[in-house]
């Protein structure tokens, strides 16, 4: 098991980590690096033990704790003390198949919770950033836990391209030139494939800058366009949101935060369009149109 743990430069630039306080930032990156954290960044421990290995009283421990699980950094369950860091995936990809089955020991160990389900819901989300090989060996880990392999659909296709094809051409009755015409194939993939999805991508662009002027107008702020703001509104519409969904949840969120000195701070981006964050909103939505 790997006992380094990686985090982006960025991250001190960023609104959301910038804004905290330095026991606060301290805790954070303690919470990455703990000796009982694990490579998938969910993992049992009590805040007096994490408190006594960074030397900090448990009071202090505690209330910057408590602030990032209230700006969503850290998720915390407490009648399993599981601890889940969302975004600690992004920073420690795996490097190949090995490691993910690595993985399976880790999540048995893990008691059931909502966290664990949050936990299978990132290994969907980061395999857009891994090879095939890993996402077949993600979609194998989740299949053994009776989970789906969620993957954003712009990828779909890719995906399903890649692992037929492939197979197809491991297949050890197909011929040599069987082999060499289905590689050959592959190496036409961006052509053919990849064509709607940079489309797509075009057109979130697009739609990003117009659901943050939304936001700053709604909310009465001034988010400039810039790609800390407008990745992740891109993110969300990439993985099937629309604007409208979007503009709901902003306007559902203005309603509820704007008189409250406390909550209004966070009508940004930054928590609004982060993932896990995003889909509980989007949930919120369900349920008002459900009535």
């Amino acid at each position: 098991m790997s006992r380094y743990r990686k985090i982006e430069c960025k991250l001190w630039n960023s609104n959301e980590f910038s804004m905290l306080s330095s026991n606060t930032k301290l805790v954070y990156l303690h919470l990455l690096s703990a000796n009982v954290s694990n490579p998938v960044g969910c993992y049992v421990a009590n805040l007096p033990g994490l408190s006594a290995e960074l030397r900090l009283d448990l009071k202090t421990y505690q209330a910057s704790f408590d602030t990032l699980v209230q700006n969503s950094l850290v998720k915390y369950d407490k009648d399993t003390q599981v601890i889940f860091l969302p975004d600690f995936l992004s920073y420690n990809l795996p490097a190949n198949p090995n490691v993910i089955k690595s993985w399976e020991k880790i999540i048995n160990e893990l008691p059931e919770c909502d966290l664990k389900e949050a936990l299978f819901d990132a290994f969907c989300a980061m395999a857009d950033d891994v090879s095939l090989a890993c996402q077949e060996q993600i979609e194998i880990l989740l299949s053994k836990e009776g989970k789906p392999f969620r993957i954003q659909e712009q990828y779909q296709e890719q995906y399903q391209y890649k692992k037929t094809k492939i197979n197809k051409i491991k297949n050890k009755n197909s011929s040599q030139n069987e082999q060499e015409q289905e590689t050959e194939k592959m190496l036409s993939l961006p052509e053919d494939v990849f064509v709607s999805f940079e489309e797509q991508r075009s057109q979130a662009a697009l739609d990003a800058r117009v659901i943050l002027n939304f936001l700053n107008e709604k909310a009465k702020r001034a988010y400039r366009p810039v790609s800390g703001n407008l990745a992740l509104i891109e993110g969300r519409l990439l993985s099937g949101a629309t604007m409208q969904q979007c503009k709901q949840v902003i306007c559902k969120k203005v309603r509820e935060w704007k008189d409250n000195e406390k909550m209004r701070e966070y009508l940004r981006p930054a928590t609004l369009f982060r993932a896990s964050n995003f889909e509980q909103y989007l949930g919120e939505l369900v349920e008002v149109n459900d009535e």
